[in-house]
């Protein structure tokens, strides 16, 4: 069982993918800002971290830039994909940039990567 962080901050998108992450045996655990998901980094034993880029105050690049250094396997999620964005969020220590809504299929690509 995978232990999944989703940071995001639109109830939507948590109640989704939560609900796909644990539908599928795995443990997802939600962090709303990114003051929070940095704690919940630093104190948590996560296998994969789901960043959403535009979160309220602290940005997703900016809690990859701060979490990727644990060595966590970060991946940013994101309405609006481009190959800028990709460039920043890889920069910035994400492995990959991903188009809102991820399917059941592309989370169980990402756990098992």
């Amino acid at each position: 069982m995978a232990r999944v962080l989703i940071i995001e901050d639109d109830s939507d998108q948590i109640i989704l993918l939560k609900r796909i992450i644990e539908k599928m045996g795995h443990d997802a655990v939600v962090a709303r800002d990114g003051d929070e998901a940095v704690s919940m980094a630093n104190s948590s034993h996560l296998d994969l971290v789901l960043c959403d880029l535009g979160l309220p105050g602290m940005s997703g690049i900016e809690v990859a830039r701060q979490i990727a250094p644990l060595g966590l396997k970060v991946v940013g999620v994101t309405a609006f994909s481009t190959f800028a964005l990709l460039d920043k969020a890889v920069a910035a220590g994400m492995e990959d940039l991903e188009s809102k809504p991820l399917s059941r299929e592309k989370i169980s690509k990402l756990l098992s990567a």
